[in-house]
């Protein structure tokens, strides 16, 4: 019996890679909001925490969906990218970047902020050249920019509550 895995074409695999990056980019943009609501409530962010954890996994889903797509088009969804050394350079950037935020996140370290404006970075990258084929396009560079707002100017003090 032949699997159905093997007769998946490649045009449905870029449909789960294209879905797998919106949900990522939409955990990132909730968290961000989501630290930036905790920050001015004075509250501990166990849920964005929470959501960046699912961020990361979610895009840790995404790459998956890459590398199958890689074996399905023998590389040339990666090479249209910039080829295998930038995409791997960039996918670990973002799980570097990702890490940064989630560890300093809480207590509004400096690395938290540098890792939340890499990924938002990464986002303009990957979106913003293609609004002019496609304004929907817009959508999530603009989420993405509101929620990373929200987060450098949300209050600085820690989150975590005294005593």
């Amino acid at each position: 019996m032949q699997s159905r895995m093997g007769s998946v074409e490649p045009a449905q695999i870029a449909l789960w890679v294209r879905s797998t990056a919106r949900v990522s980019i939409a955990l990132y943009s909730l968290a961000l909001g989501g630290l930036a609501v905790q920050a001015y409530r004075g509250r501990e962010p166990r849920a964005p925490l929470s959501l960046l954890q699912l961020f990361i996994l979610s895009f840790t889903i995404h790459f998956g969906f890459v590398a199958w797509l890689t074996v399905a088009t023998a590389g040339e969804n990666i090479e249209r990218r910039g080829g295998p050394l930038l995409t791997t350079l960039v996918g670990v950037a973002l799980y570097v970047a990702s890490f940064a935020l989630l560890a300093g996140a809480q207590l509004r370290r400096p690395s938290a902020w540098l890792g939340a404006t890499a990924i938002w970075l990464m986002i303009l990258g990957t979106y913003v050249g293609r609004i002019p084929r496609n304004a929907a396009f817009a959508l999530p560079v603009a989420v993405a920019t509101v929620a990373l707002g929200a987060f450098l100017f949300a209050p600085r003090a820690s989150m975590r509550r005294p005593g």
